[in-house]
């Protein structure tokens, strides 16, 4: 009888899912004309912006723990500066859930990027030991 080893296939899932979208989705944006914005193709809906979230490498630290995707806000806002003035722009919120954190990675699905990524640190109370 052959075993059969499962547990290699789960654990490349994962990252083969990420590659494939990443794929997918960089070569929508492709701008010639000089100037800061870029006119990109990508449906505007939650599976992009978590494609987004999860291939961005500022993100990807933060997936070496076990995580999931807690929630998406697709009505969610950020702050940026830009060219000395602060800007609001609207943006999708992927919340992403690890051990030691809950990161932030907002959205600029227009764009096709991640324009902010905010790692929130969990805070852990101490449980007292039983006597």
């Amino acid at each position: 009888m052959e075993m059969v080893n499962l547990g290699m296939k789960r654990q490349s899932f994962p990252l083969l899912f990420c590659l494939v979208l990443f794929i997918i989705i960089i070569p929508g944006c492709t701008d010639t004309r000089e100037s800061d914005s870029c006119f990109c193709n990508c449906p505007d809906d939650n599976a992009t912006a978590i494609g987004l979230a999860l291939t961005n490498s500022s993100v990807l630290p933060y997936l070496g723990s076990p995580y999931t995707i807690a929630g998406i806000n697709p009505r969610a806002e950020t702050t940026l500066l830009k060219n000395g003035n602060y800007v609001t722009i609207k943006t999708t919120d992927v919340t992403i859930d690890t051990i030691n954190d809950t990161v932030h990675v907002h959205v600029d699905i227009p764009n096709c990027t991640v324009v902010s990524v905010w790692a929130q640190p969990k805070r852990f109370i101490p449980v007292p030991a039983s006597r």
